[in-house]
């Protein structure tokens, strides 16, 4: 994947020393215009992670982001 010049400032979702809600993290980024969002949740279970996976994916598509998932190949394919 080629970054563009709206790619260089991302976000790097994940829950660790969260301060509020990742969903609600994720959709106040993109809202202000990140546009490369990475899910990073290695501590969740598959199952856990795709149903994540699938609303953050909702949100990145509904503005115009794109969405990175490292490490759960299955799971990228499954969200697109």
């Amino acid at each position: 994947m080629k970054l563009g010049a709206h790619d260089r400032l991302y976000l790097i979702a994940d829950t660790t020393g969260a301060c509020w809600p990742l969903r609600q993290a994720v959709a106040d980024a993109v809202r202000s215009g990140i546009r490369l969002v990475q899910l990073r949740e290695k501590q969740l279970p598959e199952h856990d992670y795709l149903i994540l996976a699938r609303d953050i994916r909702a949100l990145t598509t509904a503005y115009g982001a794109r969405l990175l998932i490292n490490s759960r190949v299955q799971i990228a394919a499954e969200v697109n």
